[in-house]
């Protein structure tokens, strides 16, 4: 039939578009996406490995400051190892949470970005490992909700297809409860504090 015909047509259109895409992603992946690991790799070059010690100044603001100019799977998955490994807890937490948690949000919309085919594999690894390692006492629930980061975890992540990246999301989610909860018990024996002192 007509129907079936146009249907069929449009279908094919759109896989190529789709197949299209895919090239046009690769070839930027391949010349794009060397440049910007060779960005991330110079900036954070001069930092000791193991995040012993913390990264100077300069290199912090350079880092905050490259994020939200990375644009391939290449450059973002090189940030966030390079934050893991180079950062000591409390200033990966600093990070996180600089200018109102730009570098949260920035990572929200790369969570939001990251394909879910087998392709995205990777850099979904990295960020969600980059989330594990936030300490939770400083970056709290509410720094998490407000950035979209525990939205889009819990979205797209939580029910993904590949069981690694599952399990990660659900760690990060299990992680997040348990520090709520935590800081919720502090605060509700702070009120009972207060309510004695006061009675």
């Amino acid at each position: 039939s007509k129907k079936a015909a146009s249907e069929a047509k449009r279908r094919l259109e759109k896989e190529k578009q789709e197949r299209m895409e895919q090239l046009a992603r690769e070839q930027k992946e391949m010349t794009d996406g060397k440049e910007e690991v060779k960005r991330v790799l110079r900036l954070v070059s001069a930092c000791p490995d193991g995040a012993s010690a913390p990264v100077d100044a300069v290199t912090f603001d350079g880092m905050l400051e490259m994020m939200p100019s990375l644009e391939t799977a290449s450059g973002r998955g090189a940030f966030c190892q390079c934050a893991v490994a180079k950062m000591p807890k409390a200033q990966l937490a600093s990070l996180a949470l600089k200018d109102e948690g730009a570098c949260l949000a920035v990572l929200a919309t790369w969570l939001e970005q990251v394909p879910s085919k087998p392709s995205g594999k990777e850099l979904s690894s990295k960020m969600l490992k980059l989330l594990l390692a936030l300490d939770t006492d400083a970056v709290d629930a509410r720094a998490l909700k407000e950035s979209g980061v525990a939205r889009v975890v819990a979205d797209r992540f939580n029910a993904h297809a590949i069981p690694e990246i599952r399990l990660l999301a659900r760690r990060c989610a299990h992680r997040w409860s348990k520090a709520a909860s935590a800081a919720k018990a502090r605060r509700d024996a702070q009120d009972r504090k207060s309510t004695r002192l006061n009675s």
